[in-house]
C-alpha cells in the first residue's frame, strides 16, 4: 500500500482536520476520501469528536454512508 492510494488517504486526513471547523463540507469530502481504509477512518473520527467537529464528522459519515450503500 505506497503509491498514489495512499495520498489521496492523507490527502482527505489532512482536508478533514484543516478544515473541520471553517468548511464542513470540504472536511466531509475529506473524510469520504480517508475512508477507502479503516485504519485511516476510524482514528479520524475518535480525532474529530474529539475536536468537537460535529458538523463535519456528520455531513463526512452521510456522505461514506451513500457512497457505500450505493456500491
Amino acid at each position: 500500500f505506497t503509491g498514489y492510494f495512499n495520498v489521496l488517504l492523507v490527502i482527505g486526513t489532512l482536508l478533514a482536520l484543516h478544515f473541520g471547523k471553517s468548511k464542513p463540507w470540504l472536511a466531509g469530502v475529506g473524510m469520504l476520501l480517508a475512508s477507502g481504509k479503516p485504519t485511516y477512518i476510524l482514528p479520524l473520527i475518535a480525532l474529530m469528536f474529539a475536536r468537537r467537529n460535529f458538523k463535519s464528522l456528520t455531513i463526512g459519515l452521510a456522505l461514506c454512508a451513500v457512497v457505500a450503500g450505493g456500491g
